[in-house]
């Protein structure tokens, strides 16, 4: 009787070594995996469906309902985390800026920690401003014309807008204004049941034209050369109205985009949502968004709008994970655009800068007591 052949092991698999970024948005929870010991590569991207926005501009508070899809999703990001062979400690879990204005924010976070069993951190207007300036900075980097010349870049997100104006790759001004998406559509939420679509929108029209006055204002003393706008809606839709990007991003003419935006205001939203091939809640926002980009481009007198190529929400959640070196250059420009707006209303230079040092001062003696770096 031969002898049994030698028992062979199979080789153990070495655990995936990575991280995840889980990001609760506006109208979606995503979870991104990646890894890499140079530079941060996703390999993995999980996406489900979440009326934030809605929620939050519409009652004010974040329903049980979604407080359930939420914890649901969370659960199951953690699931393919694991299968991943990823650590806990290598998990980070953010939220959308807007979830402060949820009068319940506090107990819907508390809801996550506990669920995931991870700090979630809450990003701020100021993170926000940061991550729109890194976007930005990258699309200048691989654009010399959008680098080289007077570049306005209007962000509309789902509860503010914001303006930056780079003047040959620099930031010489910002704003921010309360003015969003899902800000807007829920605004006009009570009149979907009555009149008609036509109506609708030319009231929406109207709540967006006294911000967009206010830019219009603000920045009536520049010029401007290239119009960029950046946004998750409006990125969805750029492929469909153009054919190629040219070094990152599509040049879209006004009047292509005005003939679009009209077409779409006839839709239905189980319409929209065939023609876009997007979920409910992103496509709520498409219109709006492409509403007021469009009532943007046409006070300025833009005949094209760069918009970039790429899924806004992703990059935002890749800039999440990296310590970039660019956050640095961004807190200096902040600055030297805060110097010019003093030098231009005629500000005490010298008086500034010594409360400058004092407020340094006091900060770094009281150190260690905020423990703050």
């Amino acid at each position: 009787m031969p002898d049994d052949p030698p028992a062979t092991s199979t080789p153990s698999r070495p655990s995936f070594r990575g991280r995840a970024v889980i990001y609760v948005g506006p109208t979606s929870v995503s979870l991104v995996i990646g890894g890499g010991d140079k530079e941060w590569t996703p390999l993995d991207h999980l996406d489900r469906p979440l009326p934030i926005a809605r929620d939050v501009f519409r009652s004010g508070s974040i329903t049980r309902p979604t407080v359930e899809q939420a914890t649901d999703a969370l659960r199951d990001f953690l699931i393919a985390c694991k299968e991943y062979g990823i650590d806990p400690g290598e998990i980070s879990l953010f939220t959308t800026n807007i979830l402060i204005e949820a009068s319940n924010h506090e107990i819907f976070l508390n809801r996550l920690q506990v669920t995931t069993g991870l700090d979630a951190r809450l990003i701020d207007d100021g993170d926000m401003t940061r991550l729109v300036y890194q976007i930005s900075l990258r699309l200048l980097k691989r654009n010399p014309a959008l680098a080289s010349g007077r570049t306005f870049v209007t962000h509309i997100g789902p509860g503010n807008t914001r303006a930056l104006y780079f003047v040959r790759g620099k930031l010489a001004a910002y704003s921010n204004y309360r003015l969003g998406i899902f800000r807007a559509r829920e605004a006009m939420a009570d009149l979907e049941e009555g009149p008609t679509s036509v109506s609708r929108w030319s009231h929406l029209e109207e709540h967006i034209r006294g911000v967009v006055d206010q830019l219009t204002k603000d920045y009536s003393h520049i010029s401007i050369d290239n119009h960029v706008a950046i946004g998750a809606e409006i990125q969805s839709v750029a492929p469909v109205l153009s054919g190629s990007p040219v070094k990152g991003a599509y040049k879209i003419p006004e009047d292509v985009l005005g003939r679009f935006s009209e077409k779409l205001t006839r839709l239905t939203p189980d319409e929209l949502v065939r023609e876009l091939h997007v979920q409910y809640t992103g496509g709520e926002g498409v219109v709006p968004a492409l509403q007021t980009n469009l009532a943007l481009a046409r006070r300025f007198g833009d005949e094209m709008v760069w918009i970039p190529e790429g899924d806004f929400q992703r990059e935002l959640m890749l800039d999440m994970t990296l310590s970039s070196p660019r956050t640095i250059t961004f807190q200096e420009e902040v600055v030297q655009a805060a110097r010019e707006i003093g030098d231009k209303y005629k500000t005490d230079r010298k008086h500034a800068e010594h409360v400058s040092n004092f407020a340094r001062q006091i900060f770094r003696e009281l150190q260690h007591l905020h423990g703050l770096d």
